[in-house]
């Protein structure tokens, strides 16, 4: 009977082992989920990424100068891209001015012409430090803005009586069309900029004296432009 009763105490005690195994793995798997372990994810297990807007390219604050006759301004930042030089002399003699970058002259002349003038010319800087070597004999203004736009009005006509970086405009890609007229007797050129500053193919029109008739473009791609037209007369584009 004594044999009887002790193989019994071992089996109970070995059940109530089991039992206790059973219970540690229950509270290890309910502590420890699939998702918290390491190892791939199932395949019930999906991830979301949110769509991330697209960043805004900051618009440079604009740069104001002015001047009475002859001046070299001091040195000033500009960044890398567009940037437009809206200009006004009050004066009688030559108005030149000069943008350089470190030690050399940026894209020409931004002004050359002779007595009263108030224009505007749009071109490619390079980021840095630059200053304006002015050439005048009265007072004069210059507002630097450095556009750098997202969209624009899909604008066909524009017109014009002097020196002008036209209003920015969309234009779609392939060959199209600009129908220009201009009414002087002086050179007159027009060419097409991109959004960056960047000149797309050659001038539209490079003439002198009087000129009406269409010129075709090959414009790369859809974007934002602007027309830079030098004259001292009326003029107008239209693009079709």
């Amino acid at each position: 009977m004594l044999r009887k009763m002790v193989i019994v105490c071992g089996v109970l005690l070995g059940l109530l082992s089991v039992v206790v195994i059973l219970a540690a793995i229950v509270n290890m798997t309910r502590d420890n989920p699939p998702s918290q372990q390491g190892g791939s994810a199932s395949s019930e297990q999906t991830s979301s990424v949110e769509a991330q807007p697209t960043p805004t390219v900051e618009e440079p604050a604009p740069i104001n100068l002015s001047a009475d006759g002859q001046y070299a301004t001091s040195a000033f930042d500009l960044d890398s891209g567009l940037a437009v030089f809206t200009m006004r002399h009050q004066g009688q003699r030559i108005f030149a001015v000069r943008l350089i970058y470190y030690d050399e002259q940026v894209d020409g002349d931004l002004a050359n012409v002779r007595g009263s003038f108030e224009g505007s010319k749009a071109i490619q800087t390079q980021a840095g430090p630059h200053l304006l070597q002015v050439q005048a004999d009265g007072p004069w203004t210059m507002t630097i803005t450095q556009p750098r736009p997202s969209s624009a009005p899909q604008t066909t006509n524009f017109s014009g009586t002097g020196q002008t970086a036209t209003d920015l405009f969309q234009l779609s890609g392939g060959l199209r069309t600009f129908n220009v007229a201009y009414q002087g007797q002086s050179t007159f050129v027009v060419k097409l900029i991109d959004k960056d500053g960047e000149q797309v193919g050659g001038d539209v029109v490079h003439a002198f004296g009087s000129f009406e008739g269409p010129r075709e473009v090959r414009v790369p791609e859809d974007g934002i432009y602007l027309f830079q037209v030098q004259a001292d007369a009326p003029w107008s584009i239209q693009a079709t």
